[in-house]
């Protein structure tokens, strides 16, 4: 099978604060589209695969089975770390190959969890979280360079559509590797998935990751920024404190970091505990449950591209997300309090509309934080941010699994979390509406 012929559409915008103003290069939005879905995608599946498998893996391991919460948050700790220092070094080393390093380190880590010692699960989590924070510095400079301007939160949105299909892809390979071998051998397959797409990235490379694509700037200009970033590179805190004062110092991006650390809290514990709450407390068995999760995220796949479209032409980005942050809450008290007896279908329907808000934020965000970031700070930015999303995504499964030990159940868990989205919402709304009134 041939490979497509890369896209290519010339720039006509040369001044501005576009993102992809004054490269004088060619731009490919579906070429770095293709990368950065597909990688999102794969480090999803690396993600959810043991959430999934959880219920059966983590009584092997001595566990109960929300105890996963505790390692879905070592993952995110990973990718704090991972993305913060990563975001500055991608202009260096080149979007895609970033987006390599970030499947190896995916596969590697659920090939370790196969290993079943208890002791190798710290560095599985490591692995899999240090590969999961790469992607999104990587998306971010591509993306801002060869997204179309007027399409960038639905470019930004498709791109983000990797983690609902990498949500559905883990919860439909998953259990039928498992129905074929054990459940390490159906980790080992997972990991092979992801290996295979990391072969598939390296035709891109020479597409993208050289000194005038991937930086934007010619030769003379790169040394030089290569120079100073070395310099910088010699100063570990100025690689974790810079790019989070750049951040919370900007009064643009701020609110939305903000807002990031508070929907990824909840999207998280939303995808580690759905597949746990329908098998304990609804009786389903594990193969109907994240059938259920992936019949779901065909919501959250439709909603993040609608939802990019909406921010590009109706709503302002910031606005979207309070919007989105009160529907989050809405639609998690409705499952809370779906009763155990619920028809199947009723169930299926409420998840869904879960998905379609709690997991359909992510692209409109990234719109939002490109109007306000530099092109040349655009992976740093993102980086960043992802620092405060990350540390909401890491902290949120702690605080669910404590929840559900202290309080008994589920679904009173998913009723204490709906409250972090509604005032997160809220304060969302008033701050568009002051703006608007500005």
């Amino acid at each position: 099978m041939s490979l497509p012929a890369p896209d290519s559409v010339p720039v006509h915008v040369a001044t501005g604060s576009s993102p992809n103003a004054n490269n004088g290069i060619a731009l490919r939005p579906w070429s770095a589209l293709t990368v950065t879905t597909l990688a999102q995608l794969m480090v999803s599946v690396a993600l959810t695969a043991p959430s999934v498998l959880a219920p059966v893996v983590a009584p092997q391991f001595g566990f109960r089975p929300q105890s996963i919460g505790v390692f879905v948050s070592a993952m995110y700790f990973a990718a704090i770390v991972s993305g913060i220092i990563g975001g500055q070094y991608v202009r260096q080393y080149g979007a895609v190959r970033f987006s390599q390093w970030a499947l190896v380190g995916a596969a590697t880590g659920l090939c370790l969890i196969a290993l079943n010692d208890p002791w190798i699960l710290i560095a599985a989590t490591m692995a899999i979280g240090t590969g999961y924070g790469l992607t999104n510095p990587a998306a971010a400079h591509l993306l801002s360079q060869h997204a179309p301007v007027r399409s960038r939160g639905l470019f930004f949105s498709i791109k983000q559509t990797g983690v609902p299909i990498g949500v559905a892809l883990a919860g439909l390979i998953v259990p039928v590797f498992l129905a074929w071998w054990d459940w390490q051998g159906a980790l080992a397959a997972t990991g092979a998935v992801i290996l295979t797409a990391l072969v598939f990235l390296q035709y891109f490379r020479s597409i993208f990751d050289t000194p005038t694509i991937h930086s934007g700037l010619n030769p003379d200009a790169r040394l030089q920024e290569l120079v100073s970033h070395s310099t910088r590179a010699t100063h570990w805190g100025g690689l974790f404190t810079r790019p989070l004062k750049r951040v919370l110092a900007d009064p643009g991006l701020r609110p939305l970091a903000i807002s990031s650390f508070c929907f990824a809290s909840v999207q998280v514990c939303f995808l580690t505990f759905v597949v746990s709450d329908l098998k304990v407390e609804r009786a389903y068995s594990l193969a109907g449950a994240a059938g259920v999760l992936a019949i779901a995220q065909v919501t959250s796949i439709a909603a993040r591209p609608f939802w990019g479209v909406v921010a590009d032409r109706f709503i302002a980005p910031i606005k979207l997300l309070g919007l989105l942050g009160v529907a989050m809450a809405g639609t998690l008290l409705l499952f809370a309090l779906l009763p155990a007896t619920a028809p199947v279908w009723l169930t299926v329907l409420a998840v869904m509309l879960a998905s379609g808000t709690v997991v359909g934020w992510n692209g409109v965000f990234y719109a939002g934080l490109i109007q306000f970031a530099r092109p040349q700070e655009v992976a740093m930015i993102t980086g960043g941010t992802q620092f405060l999303t990350f540390t909401g995504a890491m902290i949120g499964p702690l605080l669910f699994a404590s929840s559900v030990t202290v309080l008994g159940s589920y679904w009173s868990s998913f009723l204490l979390i709906a409250m972090i989205p509604l005032f997160m919402g809220v304060a969302l709304l008033r701050i568009a509406k002051e703006d608007a009134a500005e």
